[in-house]
């Protein structure tokens, strides 16, 4: 019966040291702009030369931007990728259900908060084409040697991975 009391008159004078405090949390509201989807835009460099005589025929549907209406087909130089980040907001709000806790020493405070998370903008703005192409006008030799060299690179290329038995990939500037 001694320890009934004794563990009744313990439980009474922690309850009796707990407070009954107000909270006040300010319903402020922050905004926060992270960077959100990114934006990927190919380049790639052309050379074509004007074939004087023959008649014209069409290229391929992938080379239908070309100016010129005679021009053979062109050799890709170079391919460049650029990655953009594309910001976007939103905006956050913390507030309470309750405006009393009670708070007791020796003993964690758990206060119940609502968070409110809402998409306020995102970037509308210009979105790059996905692929990029500029040509440029060479003369039939200049176009030629440019063709041999670049099948010799590709060649070179083939070689090295059949060797390796690992597939070989050029780097990419930028």
């Amino acid at each position: 019966m001694f320890i009934l009391f004794g563990t009744a008159h313990c439980f009474a004078q922690n309850q009796s040291n707990c407070l009954n405090a107000p909270i006040s949390l300010t319903n402020t509201t922050k905004e926060v702009t992270v960077d959100g989807n990114t934006s990927a835009t190919l380049e790639k460099q052309y050379v074509y030369y004007h074939r004087k005589r023959g008649h014209k025929r069409p290229l391929a549907q992938e080379f239908s931007d070309i100016p010129d209406p005679k021009s053979s087909n062109p050799v890709l130089l170079s391919k460049t990728k650029t990655t953009k980040a594309l910001p976007e907001s939103y905006k956050f709000t913390v507030n309470t259900p309750q405006d009393h806790a009670i708070v007791c020493p020796d003993s964690l405070l758990s206060l119940p908060a609502n968070i409110n998370m809402e998409k306020v903008s995102e970037y509308t703005g210009y979105y790059p084409a996905g692929a990029k192409k500029s040509y440029k006008e060479v003369s039939r030799r200049v176009y030629m040697k440019t063709a041999r060299k670049m099948r010799k690179a590709e060649r070179k290329e083939s070689r090295v991975a059949s060797l390796a038995g690992v597939p070989v990939e050029v780097p990419e500037k930028g």
